[in-house]
Order: C-alpha cells, then structure tokens, then sequence
C-alpha cells in the first residue's frame, strides 16, 4: 500500500492499512521520503500503531458515510510532522490530551494517548488534538536536529 523507504513505518502502515480495509475503511496516505527518520523504531511503532488503531477504532464505533482516516507525514530539512485524520461526531476545539476511552475497563484501556503524549516530548516534539468540522486530528512535530544530536 505505501513504500516510505523507511521499513519501520513501511510495516506499520501497510499493516494498518491491511487491517483499515478489512473494516473498509480507506486509508489514505500523503507521504514523502522517510528514509533519513532516525527515531527508534520500537517510539516509531508504539506513535503509529496507538494512532492509526484509534482512528480506525473511531471510524467502527462511530460508522460514519464516508470511513475515512487520512495519514499525513512529512519530512523537511529539520522537521518529521504527522497528521492523523479521522471522522468524528464528538466536540469541537482543542482537546488537551485527546477523547478519554470509550473502552469497557478503563485500567487496561485509555493509557495511549498518553503514551504517545510522552514519547513525543521525549523527542523534543509537540502534540496538539483537535476536533474540527466533524472530523478529529492528531498532529505532532518532531526535530529531527534534536534526534541527531541524540545519536
């Protein structure tokens, strides 16, 4: 489904996007040349898979008309920024840590948003969810300086 040139997120992507049709789900990629991304790649699948599995969990709580979670990453000179996009029927406006669980047992559920939160900030980046015409949106930026000064 997608090559990034990086095997990591290959494998996550092309896993999730397996899985997002199996529930047909369209994910769709917009995605540029991930080779150079030196982020471990156990934070690299721990980020993507808490991220890509609530928005395709999302898309089969809530059937929306059009299941459609879009997957934004980029890399520039300094940056890796993400974006993760699904519909959503709840709120509107900046969320500070992301919708609680809607999950049964809240002592096994609910801890990934915070996990992702944490792992961002280890990485010198940011993390903002937003819910904005019907839609939900995680976005977070990563300095790759930062990740080479680490290294």
């Amino acid at each position: 489904l997608v090559n990034t040139h990086n095997p990591i997120i290959d494998a996550i992507l092309n896993q999730k996007g397996y899985a997002a049709r199996e529930q047909d789900i369209d994910l769709h990629f917009e995605i540029n040349d991930l080779s150079e991304v030196a982020i471990p790649s156990v934070d690299l699948t721990v980020v993507m898979s808490n991220l890509l599995d609530n928005a395709i969990e999302a898309c089969v709580s809530e059937q929306p008309e059009d299941p459609t979670v879009t997957v934004s990453i980029r890399v520039t000179e300094d940056y890796l920024l993400t974006k993760v996009r699904n519909p959503t029927r709840k709120g509107s406006g900046i969320l500070e840590k992301g919708f609680p669980t809607t999950k049964g047992d809240r002592t096994l559920h609910g801890k990934g948003t915070g996990i992702v939160r944490s792992i961002v900030k280890k990485h010198g980046g940011s993390i903002r969810y937003n819910v904005q015409d019907g839609h939900f949106l995680v976005e977070f930026i990563l300095d790759l300086k930062e990740e080479t000064n680490h290294a």
